[in-house]
């Protein structure tokens, strides 16, 4: 993953904004835990999910994951959206994550083979 410092200056504003945006459904566990900065252990906020979450789905194979991502749009926009901003700044990092690259694959196949519903088609 990757972990952000916050400027001391501008920090309270940042959290209200992280916390609003992680925090809107409740679906995340805001914890404090220990990570690896540098060589050096730090404390960090970390958004945890939930498992007791009514929108918690559980253990969806890969697929199953994919059929849900290419489809999906919440309020923030659209999960595959999400996905592949989440994947391309993990990458901008240097940090490859093969798993987030298998389903960032899957997700963009799917797209691509995806109808719109009749709904969308007269709109």
């Amino acid at each position: 993953g990757v972990v952000y410092r916050l400027p001391a200056r501008s920090a309270n504003a940042e959290l209200a904004l992280l916390w609003r945006r992680e925090m809107v459904l409740g679906a995340y566990l805001p914890l404090w835990v220990t990570v690896r900065c540098e060589r050096k252990p730090r404390v960090a906020l970390a958004f945890v999910v939930d498992r007791t979450h009514r929108q918690y789905t559980g253990n969806l194979t890969l697929g199953e994951q994919a059929d849900v991502l290419a489809t999906a749009v919440g309020a923030f926009g659209s999960s595959a959206d999400y996905l592949e901003r989440a994947r391309v700044a993990l990458v901008t990092h240097g940090i490859v994550d093969p798993y987030l690259e298998r389903l960032a694959a899957l997700v963009a196949r799917r797209r691509c083979t995806v109808q719109p519903s009749a709904s969308e088609v007269d709109a």
